[in-house]
């Protein structure tokens, strides 16, 4: 039997955090060949998500209940852990290839090619930020000074030369039933290290140890768009949907989305600001993503709707 090519998405809890997935549903269905591979969501709100999973082939909705969520944040209460636990339910009961991904992701390319190297035994992750200390990262040097100040035991031995460890963005993960025995050694790093350091990446940091150990690991950054840093997005894609009602039919959401700025050309535009010298930024405009909420932008909106 063929095994399926999964792909994965949580969303539950924040509005606007399911309007990312929403949006990244709705640009994944444009791809070419999406009819092969099978859609995986684990909601809260399976009402919501049916409209736009009506635009795939093959889809599956799982249901998150406000008791499994907090199983499986665990006894470090860590919002990322869900995350780790999603992908062990998920193999407990699927095979085949997965790529998961985040919310605040969509595709910006064909992706078979990352399901190729899956399949090939590659472990894949968003995009390499740096190896612990790197000297422009703040929050890679604050791990290099952890690691030097405590010892963190591994399955494979203590946590050692962190300097020579890289850190990998965890917006993407790519795996396959061969490495799927790494989740649970994930989960047990995550673990002890979370009480100790209570960081938002430190679910990352455990993927990437255990992964960057197979001599295999690659990145998805290529196909893939990683828009973490643009919170403020989220506004911008309530105003959207907001045009259109609840229970909107596919089709509808397919023509709104053609209309919405993507994420890339705003998150270009922030970067190009942050990145001026701070005397610049004296005689700059602050960017902001208000330009884009606007009246005018309401009733474009709506013209383009009716058009």
């Amino acid at each position: 039997m063929t095994k399926k090519r999964n792909i994965l998405f949580q969303a539950y809890g924040n509005t606007g955090v399911k309007n990312e997935c929403r949006y990244a549903l709705l640009q994944l269905s444009t791809l070419p060949d999406i009819e092969q591979y099978n859609v995986v969501l684990y909601t809260d709100d399976p009402a919501f998500f049916k409209p736009v999973l009506a635009l795939f082939v093959h889809s599956e909705q799982i249901l998150l209940t406000a008791h499994s969520i907090q199983q499986w944040r665990g006894a470090i209460n860590f919002v990322h852990r869900v995350k780790i636990e999603m992908l062990l339910h998920f193999y407990s009961s699927h095979t085949g290839a997965v790529l998961y991904f985040d919310t605040d992701t969509y595709c910006t390319a064909p992706i078979q090619a990352l399901f190729e190297k899956i399949e090939n035994n590659c472990l894949l992750m968003h995009e390499y930020e740096g190896n612990l200390g790197k000297k422009n990262s703040i929050v890679l040097k604050k791990w290099e000074r952890f690691f030097n100040t405590h010892t963190v035991a591994t399955t494979n031995g203590a946590v050692k030369e962190p300097q020579k460890i890289a850190m990998w963005n965890a917006g993407v993960l790519g795996i396959n039933d061969q490495h799927s025995y790494l989740l649970k050694v994930v989960l047990d790093l995550t673990d002890k290290i979370y009480p100790m350091f209570p960081k938002h990446t430190v679910e990352q940091f455990s993927f990437s140890y255990y992964f960057q150990q197979q001599g295999n690991l690659q990145g998805a950054n290529h196909q893939v768009f990683h828009y973490w840093d643009l919170k403020e997005y989220r506004l911008l894609l309530q105003q959207y949907f907001a045009a259109l009602p609840a229970n909107a039919p596919a089709q509808s959401l397919l023509k709104l989305f053609k209309a919405i700025p993507p994420p890339m050309q705003l998150m270009q535009e922030k970067m190009r600001y942050k990145k001026l010298p701070f005397y610049k930024k004296w005689f700059s405009k602050k960017w902001s993503i208000q330009p884009y909420l606007n009246e005018a932008v309401s009733n474009q909106i709506s013209n383009h709707l009716q058009g």
